[in-house]
């Protein structure tokens, strides 16, 4: 019985054989890495198990479809010990489009979200902050706009990369106080304005920062003078 398939870093091309959706057992599906095309199948809802996707790095179109968000629920995994549990969701660098849906919150075991590399549109939506186990997100290299959701900062996140989007409004006051954990965070290339919150400069894991091309001159003045922050 299969619980785990990887055909990373192949040179597959065409649309993902509805087939391998048959295979109800899988916990991880790897495809990253290939020439596949077309949209991602609503067929991945039969993978009951899935804790695990990987679909990086193809040139995959449409949008995200709602039936992923139907995945990635807490259940017991196989007694294997080939099988590991990853939790993450990988769609990074295709052709997405469309807004993020909204049901990605029903995605409970999800711990990291790739998302970059695509040209998804739309805010964020505040139901990503339902997420109880979600330790990454990185939806950089996309037309995202909207403001930077209260919500989103109010997770325990160690790395968080928003850059290269159409962002606006201003950066959450409470915005450190508020992510004690993290340790990247990249806000650059987007279209923030206002003050740069001081609460920043209270995160005391946060090692790597980088609000360039965004921010004045002044701003980027209080980051010098930040003694325990690198960049």
């Amino acid at each position: 019985m299969l619980f785990r398939s990887s055909l990373h870093g192949n040179r597959l091309t065409g649309e993902v054989p509805l087939e391998i959706f048959e295979c109800t057992k899988l916990v991880s599906l790897d495809l990253g890495a290939n020439r596949l095309t077309g949209p991602i199948p609503k067929s991945i809802s039969q993978l009951k198990l899935l804790d695990n996707l990987v679909l990086s790095n193809n040139q995959f179109s449409g949008s995200i479809p709602e039936e992923i968000c139907s995945r990635f629920q807490k259940v017991p995994l196989p007694d294997s010990e080939f099988v590991q549990h990853y939790g993450m969701l990988d769609l990074s660098n295709n052709d997405l489009e469309g807004q993020i849906p909204a049901s990605i919150n029903k995605c409970i075991v999800v711990s990291k979200l790739n998302l970059q590399g695509n040209r998804l549109n739309g805010s964020i939506p505040f139901e990503i902050s339902g997420l109880p186990n979600l330790t990454s997100v990185d939806l950089s290299f996309n037309s995202l706009t909207g403001p930077i959701s209260p919500h989103l900062t109010s997770m325990s996140l160690q790395g968080l990369n928003l850059s290269h989007n159409q962002i606006k409004g201003a950066i959450p006051e409470n915005f450190g106080s508020k992510m004690s954990s993290l340790v990247k965070l990249d806000l650059s290339h987007n279209l923030l304005s206002g003050p740069l919150p001081p609460s920043i400069f209270n995160i005391v894991s946060l090692t790597f920062l980088d609000i360039s091309r965004i921010l004045s001159l002044e701003l980027c003045l209080l980051v010098l003078e930040a003694p325990v922050l690198f960049y």
